[in-house]
């Protein structure tokens, strides 16, 4: 088993995106969330 973390880029990646498609069909990948990907909080990251 790979544990793999996806980071995605500008804007995140929406329900078609590939980097959720494939998260979908690997259950033990995993990808950065945020809140709002168009207007970054650069404190919520360092949280």
């Amino acid at each position: 088993m790979m544990n793999l973390l996806m980071v995605p880029g500008f804007t995140g990646s929406g329900p078609g995106h590939w980097q959720t498609l494939w998260r979908i069909g690997n259950a033990e990948w995993s990808c950065v969330e945020q809140r709002d990907w168009d207007n970054p909080e650069p404190d919520e990251w360092a949280g």
